[in-house]
């Protein structure tokens, strides 16, 4: 299971340059596989959101500064109650 707060602290980590965007996609893809079993729908939808951003960051469709700027969106958004 992974939480939206934990996926949150991690996205923040990656933000606040605490780690690299392969640290961030590195602990992302294992910790979210099949988490659509057991974590909330707030978490999977934010994984899915994250997700879409960085494909399409690694696709050339977004610049790294675009990337960022949509990942704060994501963390910044009021979590889930």
């Amino acid at each position: 299971m992974i939480s939206e707060i934990e996926v949150r602290e991690k996205l923040l980590a990656f933000l606040g340059g605490e780690i690299g965007l392969d640290d961030f996609e590195d602990w992302l893809i294992p910790s979210s596989w099949n988490m659509h079993l057991d974590s909330t729908q707030a978490a999977d939808d934010l994984v899915a959101s994250i997700e879409l951003v960085i494909s399409e960051y690694t696709s050339d469709h977004r610049t790294y500064a675009d990337l960022q700027h949509a990942l704060r969106f994501l963390a910044d958004k009021e979590p889930s109650k």
